[in-house]
């Protein structure tokens, strides 16, 4: 299947609490751990809507995809992408994938010069996923990894 059967609309945007917590609610339980088991996802759906820049997919008016990433590190220049997650019936239809290159092009374009993420250790879907895309394991911190991408290459 292919996005251009979806209209399939990509964006860098704000998203309020309510836009961010509803779509997490929505798609918790599709995730390899339930999200309202790790996270409040009140408290977390406030701090991305805060401190956090949103690259979204839409399906027509639906939000299906959202990568939340932070890019408000200047000293370091690298950015951290906080989550991903894409609404189950558009899943392996290369959104995330897409999402990831528009998030490494905006990083490019701030001069920043690498992406972090911290995936679980046991996620090997997701952990694929991000090596698929260009990540590598920097190192294992407790039961998750530091993925780096580079992208200065």
């Amino acid at each position: 299947m292919s996005t251009e059967q979806y209209n399939v609309d990509f964006h860098i945007e704000s998203l309020s609490k309510e836009v961010i917590l509803n779509f997490l609610r929505k798609n918790a339980q599709d995730h390899y751990t339930d999200l309202n088991q790790l996270i409040d996802l009140d408290k977390y759906s406030r701090k991305l809507s805060e401190k956090a820049l949103h690259f979204t997919a839409y399906n027509h008016e639906t939000l299906i995809a959202l990568c939340s990433c932070y890019f408000n590190d200047y000293n370091s220049k690298i950015g951290y992408i906080s989550g991903i997650s894409i609404s189950k019936n558009y899943r392996r239809m290369d959104i995330g994938s897409q999402l990831i290159k528009k998030v490494s092009t905006y990083g490019k374009s701030i001069n920043f010069k690498q992406l972090q993420v911290k995936p679980d250790c046991n996620n090997t879907v997701l952990l694929n996923f991000f090596m698929k895309n260009g990540f590598s394991i920097y190192s294992k911190i407790e039961n998750r990894y530091l993925l780096n991408k580079n992208l200065s290459v």
